[in-house]
């Protein structure tokens, strides 16, 4: 009789457990409904590679999604939007030397870029949150506080050379935490601290 009531036992505990499942999947929906149209918390986000494939189309008007480090910055169209796409830009110059030659931004800006237009060394910017170091993303250029990059090649501060970042004639020490201003001129320069005369 002590085998039968174990068996009797294991099945209550299984039925329980499903019951358990079941109930557990199915009161959420019950209170909270279904709302196909929610997305889940934990949106993934989509990769980039320009501004062009990030865009969304919000309540049936396609809206400009800033693309940065390779990832769309707004997932859909509920999330805030810390870089929104302004029509007006913030329109400042940009210089950017090494050993005083003179890089042309005009020729490193991407086709499908939609946040930042560029003409010789001035630039266009379509959202007034984006850092420098954005822009200059954009134009396949980083920098941080050490290292100017130009494409593949470095240029890092050492005993013979620094970088140097001047706003408006005066000199900065914000590098990449930067958000330009209108008519801000700005030269960013990796230059030798003892230059030969």
């Amino acid at each position: 009789m002590g085998e039968a009531n174990k068996k009797l036992f294991s099945k209550i505990v299984l039925i329980f457990f499903l019951l358990m499942i079941v109930v557990g999947f199915s009161v959420p929906t019950f209170l909270f409904g279904n709302n196909g149209n929610t997305p889940p918390p934990g949106t993934e986000p989509r990769l980039c590679q320009s501004d062009a494939d990030c865009y969304l189309l919000c309540d049936d008007k396609p809206v400009s999604i800033l693309c940065t480090q390779n990832l769309c910055h707004q997932n859909t169209c509920d999330q805030f939007s810390y870089y929104e796409f302004k029509e007006q830009p913030t329109t400042f110059s940009l210089e950017v030397l090494v050993n005083t030659e003179k890089i042309n931004l005009g020729r490193r800006e991407p086709p499908r870029t939609l946040f930042i237009k560029v003409n010789n060394d001035t630039i266009q910017m379509f959202s007034s949150q984006m850092t420098l170091n954005q822009v200059l993303e954009k134009l396949v250029l980083s920098l941080d506080n050490q290292c100017l990059s130009v494409g593949s090649l470095s240029y890092c501060t050492t005993a013979d050379h620094f970088l140097s970042l001047s706003i408006n004639s005066n000199e900065s020490f914000a590098f990449d935490r930067y958000v330009p201003q209108e008519n801000d001129r700005i030269i960013l320069s990796y230059l030798p601290r003892n230059p030969i005369s």
